[in-house]
């Protein structure tokens, strides 16, 4: 596991951590949503997304196209909400394209889940989104006042690694 995928599985774990733990299948795949992810850099439009989807011939490609949907909405949802200017938009498409995943496909656990918790999904991406935003911090101490509130994992291994946690306290 490299760093970055540590990264967004710790934050991940602690944000569930705080609220209803998700399945390990759905944690799973929104680490290997966010690192697909990373490297999507064109616009792409729910609707074409959705044309795309009806309009596809088989079953399997249906599928395929409800999934692209949904993943597609819920990085942008929940990873650069302030992209978009209608955020109820993305989420109710993108739980509605998950729930379809969810009733064309054999392998059901993730989806049904991802469109049942999609609220949820997008609100774990806002946190894990503002947690690798707050890199760009001007000095320690502001690390450390934004680490006391909000405990991050990611921000408790960085300030371990400036020396501000003994190798007990960065693990406890």
């Amino acid at each position: 596991m490299n760093e970055l995928t540590s990264d967004f599985s710790s934050e991940l774990k602690h944000f569930f951590s705080l609220r209803k733990s998700v399945d390990s299948i759905v944690m799973k795949y929104l680490v290997s949503l966010m690192e697909a992810s990373i490297t999507c850099s064109q616009k792409i439009y729910l609707s074409d997304l959705y044309s795309d989807a009806i309009e596809a011939g088989s079953k399997r490609e249906r599928i395929s196209k409800f999934k692209e949907l949904g993943d597609y909405s819920l990085f942008i949802s929940g990873y650069f909400p302030e992209s978009i200017s209608n955020n109820n938009y993305y989420k109710d498409m993108g739980a509605a394209a998950y729930y379809q995943v969810y009733t064309l496909g054999s392998e059901r656990k993730p989806f049904y889940e991802l469109a049942t918790r999609y609220a949820d999904c997008v609100a774990a991406l806002n946190h894990v989104s503002s947690v690798q935003k707050l890199y760009g911090f001007e000095s320690i101490g502001d690390m450390y006042i934004t680490y006391l509130e909000t405990q991050s994992p990611i921000l408790k291994k960085k300030l371990f690694r400036f020396g501000v946690f003994s190798s007990g306290e960065a693990t406890g």
